[in-house]
């Protein structure tokens, strides 16, 4: 079986459905047609990966790289077409009582959710 980044060479006699799949979890399977003769290249995306802010005891918002997230909710991460597994996210946290220093989190591209949790003071 050929490793996750080494090409795979088909060698086609009719136009054929190529589907693509990684299996450590960390792209979206992907499908394309190839015709005899084509040079092509199936790319796959990154799935997202996961945070979950959380803050026991306190009410408040939290902001995700400047998007509204819900406190205890996962949040999803997304790479667009990022050719890098892992993405670097600003956690912050608005809630009286709570540090409002933001939280940075590397997040790897499907990842189960991982907990971020606000610093009270």
């Amino acid at each position: 079986m050929p490793s996750d980044d080494a090409p795979v060479v088909v060698k086609l006699t009719q136009d054929t459905r190529v589907y693509v799949k990684n299996t450590s979890g960390c792209c979206a399977p992907n499908d394309k047609v190839v015709h005899p003769g084509d040079d092509r290249t199936i790319a796959m995306l990154f799935v997202p990966g996961k945070i979950r802010p959380v803050c026991d005891g306190h009410d408040g918002v939290v902001n995700i790289d400047g998007i509204s997230g819900r406190l205890g909710e996962d949040f999803s991460v997304t790479f667009g077409k990022s050719l890098t597994k892992t993405k670097t996210v600003k956690v912050e946290f608005v809630a009286e009582g709570v540090d409002p220093a933001p939280i940075m989190v590397d997040v790897e591209a499907g990842q189960d959710a991982k907990d971020v949790k606000c610093v009270a003071h």
